[in-house]
């Protein structure tokens, strides 16, 4: 918790970085932990500087921002669309490890404006599928959610 507190009073742009860091960290070791080819520390320097240049130009509001969206949307993905004002979005997302059957899960919630509101991660055992983890995560969201007295639709 005091790390999170810690990232969270960091300025901007290293609070970004700082994130993108452990995000690309954690998907490097968990295709260690799966047997893959992992990335040296160079492409791992390479990756995160890509990956800050694109979140930086996808978060950018374009000159003509009136519809909510940030950026453009391209073909291949899309941007995350802030919510009605007074209102918050979760997102969430799991892992699945089939050799242990185990996983994991995390979710974040932000506001219209797309600032951070809560998040929470976990471990999963006994899991048969991804599609299990999956669900999963989409009950703790569901579930951090309503400990933080937050009002739901889903959508």
């Amino acid at each position: 918790m005091s790390m999170m507190e810690m990232i969270l009073g960091l300025p901007n742009e290293r609070k970004l970085l700082t994130c993108i860091l452990l995000w690309d960290w954690w998907t490097n070791r968990n295709k260690l932990n799966a047997g893959e080819l992992g990335k040296s520390a160079g492409q791992m320097c390479h990756t995160i500087q890509k990956h800050a240049i694109e979140f930086q130009t996808a978060t950018r509001p374009p000159a003509n921002f009136s519809d909510g969206v940030y950026g453009e949307a391209s073909p291949l993905c899309d941007v995350w669309k802030r919510p009605s004002p007074g209102q918050v979005k979760i997102n969430f997302d799991a892992a699945f490890w089939e050799p242990t059957h185990s996983g994991a899960w995390g979710f974040v919630v932000r506001d219209e404006n797309g600032e951070f509101v809560a998040a929470a991660a976990g471990k999963l055992r006994h899991l048969r599928s991804a599609l299990q983890a999956e669900a999963e995560a989409c009950v703790a969201a569901v579930e951090g959610a309503e400990a933080l007295g937050l009002h739901m639709t889903i959508f």
